[in-house]
């Protein structure tokens, strides 16, 4: 105890500079560096960087940090809500460099509390980064090195990892003893379009977690506001309608930052068929006022946020969820291509309501 009350007295004494904002506490850094002599040699810089940024206030906090938490069998610091910068009208390629450069050293990170030296005890830590897809594909594109990356992409591309999702929040939220296979007969209808609902849920929406819940909080709200005993057919019906207009609207604000004219594209596709050919997008593009050189770019970003699917086979589309199957995906549709004379991306599913996509009915 007495250790875990000198470093928060430590912290109280030291406030304005331990409990400022970040961007504040990174001014007063840069205003320290910039103060080195450019003459000196690159090992007397580095040398001195390092005086600047560790010699006070951050060497004392390790060395409390390791008195209160090396008997911790595991220490875990979680970083999120980094995308909250990546908007419209940002310096992108700074910011990503600056992302990158994070998860650069947060391995160094680990290794460096791991040590034990002078005061420094040894603390078992590990630094998790928590970073949008999008944000990541676009850093990986542009940084050098990345294979030196050590990252881990969640993938949610089984449907019975996202029915498990829906289970357990129900399971959790109600007061009867259920299984998980019970869920789906309890609170749901057997059916819609007779697909099984359980299947249904998961086939219109992007696959992850949070679009899941979104979708079934939505169709529970309806059933709760019209009586229903369960969430029924018309419910789910109203909720995908909520939904398309929710997933549109994150694809607008997650992509905006990368293309100018960005909302005013996604807006063109509104009312046409599910299938659209390159020619259609080059049209939408010039209608908007986008470049006829940044076509390819403009196709892969609607790629690469799920928007668009690309045709691997005739009349068989594929959408980029994982990463692992990207450059897969895109030979087979440079090769159907290039056999069938024609390029054609499929609009998926979660956005069709809302921007009333005419859907085949073949």
């Amino acid at each position: 105890m007495s250790s875990f009350m000198g470093a928060v007295q430590y912290v109280d004494e030291h406030h304005e500079l331990i409990k400022s904002e970040f961007a504040v506490r990174m001014e007063r850094a840069i205003n320290d560096l910039c103060e080195i002599n450019l003459a000196d040699s690159i090992e007397q810089q580095r040398t001195k960087i390092s005086e600047i940024l560790h010699h006070n206030i951050l060497s004392k906090l390790r060395e409390l940090l390791g008195f209160v938490l090396e008997n911790k069998e595991k220490v875990c610091v979680l970083i999120d809500n980094l995308d909250k910068s990546w908007i419209r009208g940002t310096e992108i390629n700074l910011l990503s460099d600056f992302l990158f450069a994070l998860l650069s050293v947060s391995k160094a990170v680990s290794d460096d509390f791991l040590k034990q030296r002078n005061k420094l005890k040894p603390v078992r830590l590990s630094l998790i980064i928590f970073i949008r897809s999008d944000i990541f594909s676009y850093i990986m594109k542009e940084a050098r090195e990345r294979d030196k990356l050590i990252h881990r992409r969640l993938e949610w591309t089984d449907p019975l990892l996202l029915q498990r999702v829906i289970e357990e929040r129900f399971l959790e939220a109600s007061d009867r003893i259920l299984v998980n296979d019970q869920v789906w007969g309890t609170f749901f209808t057997e059916t819609i379009d007779g697909v099984p609902t359980k299947d249904y849920l998961v086939s219109r929406v992007i696959p992850r977690p949070r679009d899941t819940i979104y979708l079934c909080r939505s169709a529970l709200a309806h059933a709760v506001n019209h009586g229903h005993a369960r969430i029924d057919e018309v419910d789910v019906r109203q909720a995908e309608k909520e939904y398309s207009q929710y997933v549109f609207n994150s694809v607008e604000a997650e992509t905006s930052a990368q293309l100018e004219h960005l909302e005013e594209l996604l807006y063109e596709f509104v009312g046409a068929n599910e299938i659209v050919t390159r020619e259609q997008i080059e049209t939408y593009l010039k209608k908007v006022s986008i470049p006829v050189e940044t076509t390819q770019y403009a196709i892969n970003l609607l790629c690469e946020a799920t928007f668009l699917g690309l045709e691997v086979d005739q009349g068989r589309f594929e959408y980029i969820y994982d990463e692992h199957r990207d450059e897969v995906i895109r030979a087979l549709a440079r090769k159907l291509t290039e056999s069938s004379g024609h390029e054609r991306y499929s609009i998926n599913v979660p956005f069709r309501t809302y921007l009333e996509i005419k859907e085949s009915r073949n």
